[in-house]
């Protein structure tokens, strides 16, 4: 009778330290991945500060400033201004 004590008592010892081996455990339950740990290049966030020249017109003197536009050049923003000048305009660029 001790041996069979000994080997019920034996086999319940075995059952209650392998179960926990043997159940799935929640970070293995997700499927399997094709990533094998590739490092993928992220690119930097770029902030950039653009002025843009905004270019006002107005028919005359008397009446209220018309913004024409914004333009990134300085240059494109000045000739805008002087087509409005060449056309009986005032204008400035600002």
């Amino acid at each position: 009778m001790s041996r069979l004590r000994t080997l019920i008592l034996s086999l319940t010892a075995a059952a209650v330290t392998l179960a926990p081996m043997t159940a799935a455990s929640t970070a293995l339950a997700h499927p399997p991945s094709n990533h094998h740990n590739h490092h993928h290049y992220h690119r930097p966030i770029v902030i950039r500060c653009e002025v843009v020249y905004n270019v006002y017109y107005r028919t005359c003197c008397d009446a209220p400033w018309t913004l024409y536009g914004g333009f990134y050049s300085f240059a494109t923003a000045t000739d805008t201004a002087n087509y409005y000048r060449s056309q009986g305009y005032e204008a400035f660029v600002r």
